[in-house]
């Protein structure tokens, strides 16, 4: 089972009129990787307005081939996941880049300027521990 960083934009992750959407036990299709199978965990990081990691999700399908369309040419990959929760305290940008185990991490190191980022076992546990930190279920 992988450990995904996936990261996404206002747009994706509030409604037209500015609320949160929710993802906590619901399912939907989601762009992905071309690599993530079944049962792969997910983060996903809000970008831009909030700059967090505030959910934590699973991939419900292996990712499958998008059709050609022009609308999307840089997301060809689709993925089904469920979303299993939302994080009461979401852990910050600020406390990503604090942490100093995360220091070497590519997602840091690619300022979150892509869509998946796959995280190794030690980032992954840091980032269990950051979210623990934060007073919420652990992963």
């Amino acid at each position: 089972m992988a450990k995904w960083l996936w990261v996404t934009g206002p747009e994706w992750y509030l409604t037209k009129t500015g609320r949160e959407r929710q993802f906590e036990g619901r399912s939907w299709t989601w762009t992905c990787h071309k690599d993530t199978k079944a049962g792969d965990l997910v983060l996903l990081y809000r970008a831009k307005l909030r700059k967090d990691i505030a959910y934590l999700l699973e991939a419900t399908r292996d990712a499958y081939a998008v059709s050609a369309d022009p609308r999307w040419p840089k997301f060809p990959w689709d993925c089904e996941v469920t979303g299993l929760r939302k994080f009461t305290n979401p852990v910050t940008l600020v406390q990503l880049r604090a942490a100093p185990k995360l220091v070497d991490c590519w997602f840091l190191k690619a300022d979150l300027c892509q869509s998946a980022f796959l995280i190794q076992e030690p980032h992954w546990k840091v980032l269990k521990k950051l979210i623990e930190k934060n007073g919420n279920v652990p992963v």
